[in-house]
């Protein structure tokens, strides 16, 4: 009677472990690759953590750190990632490289540190898996552990001797990611890890662009620098100026923060509260010492204001001394851009602040001259209660403002400057 073939991977598969003996003996290749996921016998086992099996294929000679060619997969990987923690164990004592990489430089204990399997970590660990190997992308255990919240593989990496320092190619650091997150406990090991005082600094900015104040507060009272900047030039003041945090604001303004720092491209915070329409952010820079006329890239807090047709803000900068003759890019000035949009109470609120009634642009336009080639007779008349208003300055086109009204065909503003005693 001949016996019947056993086909191997299907007996390790179906974990029959006198099968996988009967197909050893009869001669079946141990390191045979499945087909489709083109690993071997003895990677199926280790997914599985079926030890016996394992240890039967290992002992007919199975390579233990076969690797599978499409992706660098060795057995302890695939271990390490369905947590077969006991598999861990007979794979190292057989030899298994701990450190070994697949295409992507990732090993067994970054897996591992990924999916917070932590005895697998422990066990690896043990086995001398080093924690400060970095991925392609720069990442290591620790990072990995942290950025998907692990508390537990976090304390057990850093006992183990991995560096809070590391930084992946996006400058991200286990600080960093903990404190984007939020995660208090984290911090606090990753702190306690005595981070530079650089990290420390990335890590506040992190912190307040993602509304962590307690993370904020944590990090102000371990020595972060309140007034690190990141590429851009940019501090956590910067950041919540744009997202309106102004609790966080307050602590870091607490901190001697500086109020007035400008990032690459110029912004102080100030500029970037008004821009945003954050109001009581504005109050509370003003109250800090910001300088109300900053200007950057011909932009000042208040041009800003008046374009946003936001009176609440405009009213506050020209009280804490905001220039109401300030121009725009074009030369026009805020209270030019406000007749010619039609913006009645801030130019009611401009001309009370004492905004110069015949300045002109660089087209020789005045206020009045805007407001009548609009046909704004409410503005009209508001600028008309200033005697000192000059009726017939023109502009480089030879054109007064009831020159313009005629023009653009706006009798009632057109009746009401030839009232005045204005000439065409």
């Amino acid at each position: 009677m001949i016996d019947e073939r056993i086909n191997l991977i299907a007996a390790v598969r179906s974990q029959q472990r006198e099968a996988v003996q009967q197909a050893l003996g009869q001669g079946e290749a141990v390191d045979q690759l499945v087909e489709g996921d083109r690993v071997t016998p003895l990677a199926v086992a280790a997914y599985q953590g079926n030890g016996a099996i394992a240890q039967l294929l290992l002992d007919a000679g199975a390579n233990v750190n076969f690797s599978r060619q499409s992706d660098g997969l060795t057995p302890l990987m695939l271990a390490a990632g369905a947590n077969q923690a006991e598999m861990i164990d007979l794979l190292c004592q057989a030899g298994a490289a701990v450190n070994a990489r697949n295409e992507d430089d990732t090993t067994a204990l970054m897996v591992a540190a990924t999916r917070g399997h932590l005895e697998v970590v422990q066990r690896l660990l043990a086995a001398q898996a080093d924690p400060n190997l970095s991925d392609r992308r720069g990442n290591t255990a620790l990072l990995f552990a942290v950025q998907a919240n692990h508390t537990a593989l976090v304390q057990t990496l850093i006992a183990a001797g991995a560096t809070v320092n590391a930084t992946n190619q996006d400058g991200e650091t286990p600080l960093i990611y903990a404190a984007e997150q939020g995660n208090l406990d984290i911090l606090g090991f990753l702190l306690a890890a005595h981070p530079s005082p650089e990290q420390r600094g990335l890590a506040l900015i992190a912190a307040a662009a993602e509304g962590q104040q307690e993370v904020v507060d944590l990090l102000l009272q371990n020595g972060a620098n309140v007034n690190r900047k990141d590429e851009d030039g940019e501090t956590a003041l910067h950041y919540v100026a744009v997202e309106g945090y102004d609790a966080i604001a307050q602590l870091l303004l607490n901190a001697h923060a500086d109020v007035n720092c400008q990032n690459t491209l110029g912004d102080t915070p100030l500029l970037l509260a008004t821009l945003h329409q954050q109001e009581a952010l504005v109050e509370q820079f003003i109250a800090a010492g910001a300088n109300v006329n900053i200007r950057s890239q011909e932009e000042t807090p208040l041009t800003l204001a008046v374009a946003q047709n936001n009176l609440s803000l405009v009213q506050t900068l020209l009280q804490a001394g905001a220039d109401p003759n300030t121009r725009f890019p074009n030369s026009r000035t805020v209270l030019m851009y406000a007749c010619d949009r039609g913006l009645n109470a801030i130019v009611q609120t401009l001309l009370t602040a004492g905004a110069a009634l015949n300045l002109q642009d660089q087209a020789g336009a005045t206020a009045l001259m805007w407001s009548a080639h609009r046909g704004y007779l409410e503005i009209v008349h508001l600028l008309l209660a200033y005697p000192h208003l000059d009726l017939n300055l023109r502009n480089r086109g030879g054109y007064t403002a009831l020159g313009l009204a005629q023009f653009n065909d706006y009798p009632e503003v057109v009746q009401t400057l030839k009232q005045r005693g204005a000439q065409p």
